[in-house]
């Protein structure tokens, strides 16, 4: 992916009233909201920080932060919020195996790291109102959960890529000119007017999402070199399939 600048969220809802003309800010609590769904629909692995929490079970269910937008795994028991490294590690110990049995019919599959061997349980669950629910008891234990979440400023606003805020502010706009509908006629946008702000944001959605994941430099270069390899790229390929012989069968 190609680098990008974390911006506060607050960029592009000063954006979006720059381009309304408006300067009341009595709407700013519904700008917000409109700001973070946009960001959501948007969607970008790229978008959050990994983050690391410890939480008690109680009643068979963990109450998530609210800053969580997808959990990457449990582990059993209490182990910081420090450093990643334990969760890598129980990842690469199971593999593509261990990722592919995370399917809502087998269940998710929990590590139980509470002993110096790491082994890994079956074990169902759920997420239910930003709860995650255990099909078993685990009450009165502790879960370190490795989740994706939002990063703040320092007044507490999300913070969003810095390529999302033409999107955002467009999608603000076109919310706030479907609220047009119901003002009265003479300030009223005209429905082929939004219609055209529909298409514009997601116009600007995909290519918000697109500019997410275009490679960085050393990405290319990698690519690149697979590619024009002699002895794996693309040229076996050709050889075999489309060389002059191969085309006159």
């Amino acid at each position: 992916m190609s680098i990008k600048r974390k911006v506060s969220i607050k960029t592009t809802i000063q954006q979006a009233m720059d381009n309304m003309g408006i300067e009341d800010t009595r709407d700013l609590p519904i700008f917000q909201v409109w700001a973070v769904d946009a960001d959501r629909k948007i969607g970008s692995f790229y978008s959050y920080k990994k983050k690391i929490v410890v939480l008690d079970v109680k009643d068979c269910r963990v109450k998530l932060p609210c800053d969580a937008v997808a959990v990457l795994g449990l582990l059993l028991g209490d182990h910081g919020c420090d450093c990643g490294l334990f969760f890598t590690k129980a990842f690469s110990l199971f593999g593509a195996p261990f990722r592919g049995s995370m399917d809502s019919a087998s269940g998710f599959l929990v590590i139980d790291a509470l002993s110096s061997n790491i082994s890994c349980t079956s074990v169902k669950w759920k997420i239910q109102d930003n709860c995650i629910v255990f099909s078993g008891n685990y009450n009165g234990n502790k879960v370190t959960i490795q989740y994706l979440g939002y990063q703040t400023d320092d007044e507490g606003w999300p913070m969003v890529n810095e390529n999302h805020i033409d999107a955002i502010s467009q999608y603000i706009e076109y919310k706030n000119a479907l609220r047009h509908r119901w003002r009265p006629v003479e300030y009223q946008i005209s429905e082929n007017a939004i219609l055209q702000m529909k298409r514009e944001w997601g116009r600007k959605l995909r290519d918000a999402r697109a500019d997410d994941d275009e490679p960085s430099l050393s990405d290319k270069m990698k690519i690149s070199a697979m590619i024009n390899d002699p002895m794996s790229g693309i040229g076996i390929a050709l050889w075999n399939y489309n060389d002059y012989f191969f085309l006159q069968r």
